[in-house]
C-alpha cells in the first residue's frame, strides 16, 4: 500500500522574492508599517515591560514565602485536640462535609483556630505532632484525646 501526498497548489506557486516587483512592493509596506506604528511599538515595548515587572515581582514575591519560616504557635490542649482531629479527619484524603460540620461543632465555627490548625497539619509532619503533643499533656488529657 503506498501513500500519495497531494500538495495544494497555493503551497506550489513562486515565492514572491521570485516575482519582478514584488520586492520593492513588499519594501513600501514594510515602510509605511513601520512609520505609522512608531508610536504603537513604543507603546507596545512599554507595556510588555511593565508586564514583565509584574511577573518578575510575582516570582520574587513567591521567593519571599518560600524563604519563610513556619513558627508554630504554642500548643494548648484544646488546639492539640482540633490538631489531632485534623490530622484524622485528613487521613484518607478527602474532608467530607460532616466532618467539616463535626469541626466546626467542637470549635463553634471559629474560623481562625481552624485556619491555625489546618496550616499547623500542612507545615508539620504527623510524626513529629505525635512525639511533640503528649509531652504537653496530662494523663486525663491524653486519655480523651
Amino acid at each position: 500500500m503506498s501513500v500519495v501526498k497531494v500538495i495544494p497548489e497555493e503551497f506550489n506557486s513562486t515565492p514572491a522574492s521570485m516575482v519582478p516587483g514584488a520586492r520593492v512592493a513588499q519594501a513600501q509596506a514594510q515602510a509605511s508599517n513601520a512609520t505609522s506604528s512608531k508610536g504603537s511599538a513604543l507603546d507596545q515595548r512599554q507595556n510588555l515591560l511593565s508586564k514583565g515587572d509584574k511577573r518578575l515581582q510575582k516570582k520574587i514575591n513567591t521567593k519571599k514565602k518560600v524563604n519563610e519560616v513556619y513558627v508554630p504557635p504554642p500548643l494548648s490542649p484544646y488546639l492539640i485536640l482540633i490538631i489531632s482531629l485534623l490530622y484524622m479527619v485528613a487521613a484518607d484524603g478527602v474532608i467530607r462535609e460532616d466532618e467539616i460540620s463535626l469541626l466546626q461543632t467542637i470549635t463553634g465555627a471559629d474560623k481562625v483556630i481552624i485556619n491555625v490548625a489546618l496550616k499547623y497539619t500542612q507545615k508539620i509532619k504527623l510524626g513529629d505532632f505525635l512525639t511533640i503533643a503528649p509531652t504537653l499533656l496530662n494523663s486525663k488529657e491524653r486519655i480523651c484525646i
